[in-house]
């Protein structure tokens, strides 16, 4: 309420100075009132009491299936996808015509390929809602690169049994370079060198190191950049599990 509101119900209440003095039989019967008014309050407090116990109790346990406290304090099997940008190492630029002013323009078109890159690979190896399904790459390829996915998931991405191999990847290492072929209209086509790895934990319990090397050559599609060829290599070797305090700082909450 505002305070002008509370000024004007002030102003309405009757003094102490002048309010009646009740007669003791009337007293008598508003202490009972009183009583019986704050038995009926704790009666109903108690009853609000269990109502809440029992909804957190609900939300908590949903029936033994994970209620929605597990979403809003995830736990290991709520880990969110990491987040991952590859580091821009180099770009260089191949001109068909002598034009200083296509500098910007290779400049734009490597950092449109770092983009696509990025999130080609979060997609293929970091989001397990994608793990192993070339389809939800699909996207970022173009022509006959499009054509050949099915056949490459295995180094496109972390497998066609992904999802029952592994329980979270974690991201430790991104490099790019790009090299862009520009002519008097702009760039044309681009060259991406990549190094990607990342520390892979398996249902097991078991680790690995996740590493994937390839080039991918990307050419104009409309207003877009696509893949329209590639080669791509992923190695998988044993790998010691992280400390707890590697573990906490990956987290966050270090």
């Amino acid at each position: 309420m505002s305070g002008s509101f509370l000024g004007a119900l002030a102003t309405q209440k009757t003094p102490l100075s002048q309010a009646a003095s009740p007669e003791p039989g009337q007293r008598s019967q508003k202490t009972a009132q009183r009583s019986k008014v704050a038995r009926n309050r704790l009666i109903a407090g108690g009853v609000v009491a269990l109502v809440v116990v029992a909804g957190i109790v609900f939300l908590t346990t949903r029936g033994g299936q994970g209620g929605i406290l597990d979403k809003v304090i995830p736990g290991e099997q709520g880990r969110p996808v990491p987040e991952f940008a590859f580091e821009m190492k180099a770009v260089a630029v191949e001109p068909t015509v002598e034009d200083k002013e296509q500098d910007g323009a290779a400049q734009d078109a490597a950092d449109i390929v770092r983009e696509e890159l990025d999130e080609l690979y979060v997609v293929a190896f970091l989001d397990p809602d994608s793990w192993g399904d070339t389809g939800a790459i699909e996207d970022f390829f173009t022509g006959d690169a499009a054509d050949q996915l099915e056949s490459d998931t295995a180094a496109l991405t972390l497998g066609v049994d992904a999802g029952d191999t592994y329980e979270y990847v974690e991201p430790t290492d991104g490099t790019l370079k790009v090299r862009v072929l520009t002519s008097a209209n702009g760039a044309l086509m681009a060259q991406a060198d990549t190094r990607f790895e990342a520390l892979a934990e398996h249902t097991d319990g078991t680790f690995t190191t996740v590493t994937s090397t390839g080039t991918f050559f990307f050419a104009k599609d409309g207003d877009d950049w696509r893949i329209q060829s590639y080669r791509v290599d992923r190695d998988e070797e044993a790998a010691e599990a992280p400390s707890p305090a590697a573990t906490s700082t990956a987290s966050g909450d270090a």
